[in-house]
């Protein structure tokens, strides 16, 4: 989560300076849609909600395993308790 959390971050960093950034991986379903639900998720979208969007505006085989979806539902678990706990 840890990784996870810091390539989000950079991620949104890099898009708010004005930067375009090209995200992907070999096949470009799997890693590259559960980063993308995970951006959705660091700026307040749900799991499900990020799951769901990225799979109807990027592609519907996007975030190809429960595995992935799992991770995406960590990382949005992880954020709701920084933010409960006020550990920003």
């Amino acid at each position: 989560l840890r990784e996870l959390s810091q390539a989000v971050v950079w991620c949104l960093r890099r898009v708010k300076e004005g930067e375009r950034l090209s995200i992907g991986c070999h096949g470009a379903h799997g890693r590259t849609g559960t980063l993308l639900a995970c951006l959705l998720v660091h700026e307040g979208t749900t799991a499900t909600e990020a799951i769901a969007r990225v799979r109807k505006d990027y592609c519907n085989r996007a975030i190809e395993t429960k595995g992935q979806e799992d991770l995406i539902v960590k990382y949005d678990n992880a954020l709701n308790e920084q933010t409960e706990t006020g550990n920003d």
